[in-house]
């Protein structure tokens, strides 16, 4: 199997859509707790992915962050807190402390989002994830989350 769960999140956070393939521990990562740590992470992304070995630094780009960010902090001085502290999106993977890789793309406010326990192409996921959301989008017309909650018993 290549990928252990898919789960759709609304804007808020909340699961519109899950499904677990397989899992060796017996608990999904769609699981209540880890979709809400996995949502915290992409919406206040610190630009830190949290248990990535070697990953301790901002952006992960190790001891030399520092340099790199004070030298990106722009014209004014006021800024250069504030703008330190803004990391953007968070990537479309990266591995969580429960030990999945946790994989997403956002479409229309919606994030399409699986974890996988194996070592697997990310580009083939995430084409995955995305060929997904178009499916949905064919089949309900447009894509929002009411169109996925009224259509539930087709996309399931």
């Amino acid at each position: 199997a290549m990928i252990t769960n898919f789960f759709v999140l609304s804007p808020r956070g909340d699961t519109v859509i899950a499904k677990n393939y397989r899992s060796k521990s017996g608990v999904g990562a769609h699981e209540r707790s880890h979709t809400e740590a996995f949502f915290r992470k992409v919406k206040f992304w610190d630009g830190v992915a949290p248990g990535t070995p070697g990953m301790d630094s901002t952006l992960g780009l190790g001891t030399g962050s520092k340099g790199l960010s004070s030298s990106q902090s722009g014209a004014s001085d006021g800024d250069s807190k504030e703008g330190s502290k803004r990391f953007g999106d968070a990537p479309p993977v990266f591995v969580m402390p429960d030990g999945y890789s946790y994989m997403h793309v956002k479409r229309n406010g919606l994030i399409f989002g699986c974890a996988t326990e194996k070592n697997v192409s990310p580009v083939v996921v995430i084409e995955l994830l995305s060929k997904i959301a178009k499916v949905f989008k064919d089949y309900c017309g447009t894509l929002s989350e009411e169109s996925i909650r009224k259509n539930f018993i087709l996309l399931y």
